[in-house]
């Protein structure tokens, strides 16, 4: 797997503009659904991405884990290898999106990555969430003062199944 290119420091260095940096935040349980849908539509917009200069490189998209390890399992038995845990997530974010599913609840309780998150948005241009992610920005306090789409819809659908934890 290709991870993503330098920090836009080294990119201008080389005299290219660099891309808008989506990280998408997948964790154990997560949906993969929510973590490769999104992925899927930030590559599928870069030709319609309207260039920023001759060598602007439109999207570069990672996938953060939530914890600490490298290989994530799905809700659906999936394995997936995000480019690296949260802790080192640096530099410049265009986009962060934190993925829905069942094992929200236990990283909307991880004070260490709610710290993280908290620490990371001021600087993030666009945040946002698929499905049950926003919990995850609930509990760090991100929705504060914000209008958000009711994943409780999703609770009240699903029964007390989902929301066990």
């Amino acid at each position: 797997m290709k991870a993503p290119g330098g920090s836009r420091g080294e990119d201008r260095c080389r005299g290219k503009t660099a891309a808008r940096r989506v990280v998408v935040v997948a964790y154990p349980q997560a949906n993969f659904l929510d973590v490769a849908g999104p992925c899927e539509v930030f590559n599928a917009a870069k030709p319609a991405l309207p260039p920023r200069d001759a060598e602007d490189e439109g999207y570069a998209i990672e996938i953060v884990s939530a914890t600490r390890e490298s290989t994530i399992g799905m809700s659906c038995g999936v394995g997936i290898v995000a480019h690296r845990p949260y802790e080192q997530c640096q530099g410049p974010i265009d986009t962060l999106l934190v993925a829905g599913g069942p094992g929200v609840w236990a990283v909307a309780r991880d004070a260490e990555f709610l710290g993280w998150l908290r620490r990371t948005a001021p600087g993030v241009r666009r945040l946002g969430s698929v499905c049950t992610g926003a919990f995850v920005l609930a509990a760090a306090g991100l929705l504060d003062g914000h209008r958000a789409a009711d994943p409780l819809a999703v609770m009240r659908a699903t029964g007390p199944r989902l929301s066990e934890g």
